[in-house]
């Protein structure tokens, strides 16, 4: 009995499948069907192995990364705040250096500001007679525009300031012996290579020199 119920229900499932085109399925191969199984399995398999390598190696190391970024940010900032209410004289201090620290950076004179600067002056001593004429502020300024012409001023920033040096010789000279100083020499010769000292956009010497540029102290009355 149950052999026959069997026989019939496979008969069934034949008829179901020749009418809803079971003809192409049952004169397909079974090693093809495998086959094509096993295709359609490795092509989903490789795209699943690629989109997990890109998760693994791209996606989640920068999620992480930008996590803990925002989370040290916060730590600081939770801090500092903490830090603000327990201890606010001593936060004040700080945050006024870290301030003109970054104030200072910002307004580091530059070469250019140097060249204007011994530009302006050399016009202004250029208009006036001789009679009138500050001989210290011209026997400083004349020198200083030669040596830049020459390329023999060096100028050094140092962050907060920017200090303006003598070369030993011009920059268009090849030889290794003229351009080369030792460093032991740079530290003994640095007094007297010291030209200029640049803090915020103005130059400590020339504008010394230039104060009474129009004064003539040897002028007799």
């Amino acid at each position: 009995m149950a052999t026959r119920t069997a026989i019939t229900a496979a008969t069934q499932l034949a008829r179901h499948s020749l009418r809803h085109g079971g003809r192409r399925w049952l004169a397909t191969p079974a090693g093809a069907q495998t086959t094509a199984t096993g295709t359609v399995a490795a092509v989903e398999s490789t795209g699943a192995a690629q989109g997990g390598w890109f998760r693994r190696k791209v996606w989640l190391p920068t999620k992480q990364g930008f996590i803990d970024m925002v989370t040290d940010y916060k730590d600081v900032f939770v801090d500092m705040g903490k830090s603000i209410v327990k201890h606010p004289f001593r936060t004040m201090i700080q945050l006024s250096i870290v301030g003109g620290l970054v104030w200072a950076t910002e307004v580091c004179p530059t070469e250019q500001d140097y060249n204007q600067a011994l530009r302006t002056a050399q016009v202004e001593l250029s208009e006036l007679s001789e009679l009138v004429r500050n001989r210290k502020s011209h026997d400083f300024v004349l020198p200083l525009v030669q040596l830049y012409n020459e390329g023999r001023l060096r100028f050094v920033d140092c962050g907060f300031f920017m200090l303006v040096l003598q070369r030993k010789s011009p920059t268009t000279v090849g030889l290794f012996r003229e351009q080369y100083i030792s460093f032991p020499e740079q530290v003994a010769r640095l007094p007297e290579m010291v030209v200029d000292i640049g803090f915020n956009k103005h130059f400590f010497f020339l504008k010394r020199f230039m104060h009474d540029y129009d004064i003539n102290e040897f002028e007799e009355y």
